[in-house]
């Protein structure tokens, strides 16, 4: 096979890798969040596993959110 074809065939094999990442990306950026999906973080806020994904220690973002609704 020729060099140039393999580049070619390189170059579209990354391009097409590179935009499956990003239709994923955006599609999973649109999916609405489940119900009760936030009520595990409720039931964690006593919890001392601060290295728990789940903790809401790592989740400043929601954190504020819910502060601003009080």
């Amino acid at each position: 096979m020729a060099e140039w074809v393999r580049i070619v065939l390189a170059v579209v094999i990354v391009s097409v890798l590179i935009g499956l990442f990003i239709l994923s990306y955006i599609l999973n950026k649109r999916t609405p969040e489940p119900e009760g999906c936030r009520k595990a973080s409720e039931e964690c806020i006593g919890c001392a596993i601060t290295g728990c994904g789940r903790n809401p220690v790592n989740h400043p973002e929601q954190n504020s959110k819910e502060e601003g609704k009080k």
